[in-house]
């Protein structure tokens, strides 16, 4: 066995810390361990097979690591001036360091406790090897006949208490820091208040000594103005109408079915409304993502900007209005939005393909594409449909999968513990957990099948949705349209409660007694 299998075979990369390394042969030998398999022998021998498989792994990953730390031990030594050597144990091969001075013969092993100096092999046993690991989360040792972790050298009591230790230090820490945030929020609450409640005074006053009723002094007389002959300024009328004009033309022409903008007619709408030159400037790089041209993004209405945006309010029916220039701004938006996915999105919204192929399709499924795409606001669902569109026409083929971890993070580290388990080989799960108070997407994990994943994860309450299916095709076509679709019924919370730090365990398959149901939702919904 060589390095890079003892990795494949622990489904871990070369940069796993030891703790999960630990933490991954403490997973795999739950799901593996014969014992679990009673009632089914072929399953118990199959698991019998898999067991001997990581417990191999797992100890040439120790070897490994201790060869590493052992050399760095000997280095030291000899510059200290100490005279050690390394004899590897010809039954473990575990390295043991000694003086080099010691007699042959008359050492043991510190892992299994065979002599350094007799080569005879050891028995392979047919149940799996039953080993005790270091007390210490964090260490990849395994406790030695001599009672002792051949990792860290401590007892299992000594490493267990250090470790709880380190814990409640870490776990006090956060505390500390929880109170901490709870301190400024109080604070920074208490200032908002004073800062509103000074605005308000200032206000007033202001209102009070206003013009329309302060009090004029001209020596003992007074005179009080009357708020009835404040005088207001009426907007002109001669612009108001030049611009109904202008829009009931348009409309005008719209229902005759002819071409509605040119560049003067867009000029003048531009010209009439309060649209900046950052929003100039969004719409000229919408355009060009689309594929029109509307020269460079400077945020000035230039001839090209005019004209690329003549040709898109035709191209898209966009309705002269006074909320002419917010609708293109949305408008534009919105369908870059699809085009950055799929390119071809305005060639596909002219033609007939599209909707030829909704046509097509079974009643349940145009059901189910009228429900979210009639009168939608949110463009990935229109994403969706396009992906299960070329799905459809292109038949990619299948991909590799992924490995187990995150494929997308949007916090930076989390606190609370979230482990999910799967069971069956043939279910690989596509996670996505959705924080529901900022109604954002935290993160998204792939689960191989038979599997788990340990996370971390901010404090806050969320819901899970999963996209499940045997064969990969990528990260937009997921499962392809095998994809079985579902959301978890109950909400999880993860908080600080009685000074600890509370998560949660999902085991993702069907129990004779199970505390969790799921729902069954589309993929525009996912």
């Amino acid at each position: 066995m060589d390095l890079q299998r003892a990795l494949e075979i622990l489904e871990i990369d070369e940069n796993a810390t030891s703790s999960e390394i630990k933490h991954k042969y403490r997973d795999l030998a739950s799901i593996w361990h014969p014992d679990r398999h009673p009632e089914n022998p072929q399953l118990q021998s199959a698991a019998l097979e898999k067991m001997k498989e990581l417990n191999a792994a797992y100890d040439y990953i120790c070897s490994y690591l201790n060869s590493k730390k052992y050399f760095n031990r000997e280095t030291e030594s000899r510059s200290e001036g100490g005279n050690w050597t390394i004899i590897s144990c010809s039954a473990c091969g575990v390295k043991n360091r000694i003086k080099a001075n010691h007699r042959a013969g008359t050492l043991k092993c510190g892992k299994c406790g065979a002599s350094l100096f007799d080569f005879k092999d050891s028995d392979n046993s047919e149940q799996p090897e039953e080993r005790i690991l270091c007390g210490d989360d964090n260490c990849i040792g395994i406790i030695g006949v001599h009672g002792r972790c051949i990792y860290c050298g401590k007892t299992y009591e000594e490493a267990k208490k250090e470790y709880t230790s380190r814990e409640e230090s870490r776990q006090e820490a956060l505390r500390r820091q929880f109170k901490k945030i709870k301190a400024r929020q109080k604070w920074q609450y208490g200032f908002y208040l004073f800062l509103i409640a000074g605005v308000a005074v200032f206000f007033f006053v202001i209102a009070t000594i206003s013009p329309n009723n302060s009090v004029l002094q001209n020596g003992s007389r007074q005179k009080v103005v009357s708020p009835k002959k404040a005088k207001t300024i009426r907007p002109r009328e001669e612009t108001v109408k030049s611009s109904i004009d202008i829009i009931t033309n348009s409309e005008r022409i719209l229902v005759k079915g002819l071409a509605a903008y040119d560049t003067s007619l867009i000029k003048k709408l531009l010209n009439n409304s309060s649209i900046n030159r950052h929003d100039i400037k969004t719409v000229q790089k919408n355009l060009s993502i689309l594929g029109y041209n509307s020269g460079q993004a400077d945020g000035i209405i230039g001839p090209k900007t005019l004209s690329a945006v003549a040709q898109f309010s035709n191209d898209f029916r966009i309705e002269p209005s006074s909320k002419y220039c917010s609708d293109l701004l949305y408008h534009t938006n919105f369908h870059a939005t699809i085009a950055v996915i799929h390119a071809d999105w305005c060639t596909l919204i002219k033609g007939d393909e599209l909707k030829v192929w909704v046509k097509n399709q079974p009643i349940e499924t145009k059901k189910e594409i009228e429900k979210h795409i009639t009168n939608t606001k949110d463009p990935w669902k229109i994403i969706v449909l396009l992906n299960l569109y070329k799905f459809d026409k292109k038949a990619p083929p299948p991909l590799p999968l992924p490995t187990n971890g995150i494929m997308k993070l949007s916090f930076v580290k989390g606190v609370a513990p979230l482990k999910i388990v799967t069971k069956h080989k043939d279910q690989h799960h596509l996670i996505k957990l959705i924080n529901i108070t900022q109604k954002t997407e935290s993160l998204t994990a792939f689960i191989r099948g038979g599997t788990s994943l340990y996370l971390e994860v901010p404090l806050g309450r969320y819901e899970i949705k999963s996209a499940v299916g045997k064969t990969w095709y990528g990260k937009k076509f997921l499962f392809g349209p095998y994809t079985i679709y579902s959301r978890l019924d109950e909400t999880f919370r993860f908080e600080i409660a009685g000074g600890k730090v509370r998560g949660h365990i999902i085991e993702l398959f069907l129990q004779p007694h199970g505390n969790l149901s799921a729902s069954t939702i589309s993929a525009f919904n996912f």
